[in-house]
Order: C-alpha cells, then sequence, then structure tokens
C-alpha cells in the first residue's frame, strides 16, 4: 500500500512540474516606451515581476511610470519602470505591497 501511495505522489509530482511554464520574456524599447513580450512574443500587460522587481503595463502594454491607478489604488513606479515599495514618494506612504497607504 505505501509503495503504490508513494509511486501515485511520485507520479502527481511529476505532472504538476511538467505543467508549470516559466515565464520568460523580453524587454523592448519602441520609440520611447519600453513594453514587455512574452517568451512566445505576446505583448504582456499587468503586472510583471522581473529581475526582482515589480513593473506596470498599461492595456497597451506600456510600462508606466510614476503615480498609477490600478483596480482603485494607487502605486508608484520610478523613472526605471520598477514599482516603490515600503517608502515615502514627498507626502505619500507606499507599504510594502506598493500600495498608496497614508499621507503626511
Amino acid at each position: 500500500m505505501k509503495k503504490k501511495l508513494f509511486s501515485l505522489i511520485f507520479v502527481l509530482a511529476l505532472l504538476i512540474t511538467n505543467s508549470l511554464t516559466a515565464f520568460a520574456g523580453t524587454w523592448v524599447q519602441e520609440n520611447s516606451n519600453w513594453k514587455y513580450y512574452s517568451d512566445n512574443g505576446l505583448t504582456v500587460t499587468g503586472w510583471v515581476y522581473d529581475n526582482d522587481h515589480w513593473y506596470y503595463l498599461d492595456a497597451s502594454g506600456t510600462m508606466k511610470t510614476g503615480w498609477v491607478k490600478v483596480d482603485g489604488s494607487w502605486y508608484y513606479c520610478y523613472e526605471d519602470g520598477s514599482m516603490a515599495a515600503d517608502t515615502w514618494i514627498d507626502n505619500y506612504y507606499v507599504n510594502p505591497s506598493g500600495k498608496w497607504t497614508k499621507t503626511r
């Protein structure tokens, strides 16, 4: 019984591991805008985690900078596009998740 259970768990682990796709992509500068393309060449939108930083890409796939409103909450993205977290931006505090939570 233990051998069958171990075999079943091993097979399930292999199936799960093989079904996960690594998300890899490429940044491309188009005119003065940066876009992120998935490994299959599609434009990515929304939040992207790359090189230990979060970036926000609008509906056209353009990387945003400055204050960005996403799903009713405000976030700040530096000039390089990376999201600020757990810091003050002028008089506004963004929490560890990057969301603006209070004002001085």
